[in-house]
């Protein structure tokens, strides 16, 4: 028996098996965040733009789009910081937590989160910055 976290796995147990392989599956269609921090930008910005492309098409056929305003800067890094936080971190440190060979890519996730997060930071700044100079609330 294998200990994921305080939940024993066994793998002579087919529906804990079959759960894994599921698990494993659905990791690797999330891996690109996973990636060096170069691959992690790339396989985002493909994702995110296939997000504005749905959301235009739902536009265009009179539905409410899923996700907006990801042609803003600020709005696609929380995006992306939001989902490695709340929806990958969970998974691939459960997944480490099984197999501790993929710590790599556990630590490139958290460089990856950090570097969305930085870049929340900054683009917040800039905002503020921006209007301090024109006189306006700050969004």
């Amino acid at each position: 028996k294998v200990q994921a976290g305080s939940t024993p796995f066994s793998i002579e147990d087919e529906t804990q098996r079959h759960l894994l392989v599921e698990i494993l599956v659905h990791a690797a269609d999330l891996s690109g965040q996973a990636l060096r921090p170069d691959l992690a930008c790339q396989w985002g910005d493909r994702v995110l733009e296939e997000f504005q492309q749905q959301a235009a098409a739902e536009e265009e056929a009179g539905l409410a789009p899923f996700m907006t305003g990801l042609d803003q800067p600020l709005n696609r890094a929380k995006t992306q910081h939001g989902f490695t936080s709340y929806v990958l971190r969970p998974l691939w440190s459960a997944l480490v937590d099984i197999f501790p060979q993929l710590e790599p890519l556990l630590r490139n996730l958290d460089e990856n989160q950090r570097r969305y997060k930085s870049e929340i930071d900054q683009l917040v700044r800039a905002e503020e910055g921006e209007s301090v100079g024109t006189g306006t609330a700050a969004k």
